[in-house]
């Protein structure tokens, strides 16, 4: 069918991992949370995708990059990617806030709570392009049955 469901996983540590100013435990959404909620606001992407380059040579970021976007409709995200699964939302930033390759994997942030992933979107990364996120509210019970971590209902 085209549709790319389901990219997330987890990674069971052997040992707690340290925390510290620069190394943090993620805040997930409350189990009721709704990705509605986030329309109209601010998302922050963080990555190490590519900066500078175009098609055939490209450079990945040699530091973590922060970026602003916000949700865009599907309908407008189906113009370039015709299958999106009920468990994805589409992003798009202003000016060069966007994704790009070396970016997938990395959170998409609402308020200090990753409410998505970023999975994939145009190879050649131009600006106002989309990218297709999986909304992590969607698997809040899967993350449980699997970890045992309960989730707030607020």
């Amino acid at each position: 069918t085209g549709v790319k469901a389901h990219d997330i996983g987890l990674i069971k540590l052997p040992l707690a991992a340290p925390t510290n100013e620069a190394i943090n435990v993620v805040q997930l959404p409350p189990k009721n949370f709704s990705i509605a909620e986030a329309n109209g606001k601010d998302l922050v992407i963080i990555g190490w995708g590519v900066v500078t380059g175009h098609r055939e040579e490209v450079m990945s970021s040699p530091k973590l990059m922060e970026g602003k976007t916000h949700i865009i409709e599907n309908s407008q995200c189906i113009e370039s990617f015709p299958y999106i699964g009920r468990t994805n939302f589409c992003i798009s930033g202003k000016r060069r806030d966007k994704t790009c390759m070396g970016d997938s994997g990395g959170p998409v942030l609402l308020d200090g709570y990753q409410i998505g992933i970023i999975s994939y979107g145009h190879t050649y990364c131009d600006i106002g392009m989309p990218a297709v996120c999986v909304n992590i509210g969607g698997y809040l019970e899967w993350i449980t049955s699997v970890t045992g971590v309960r989730f707030d209902s607020s």
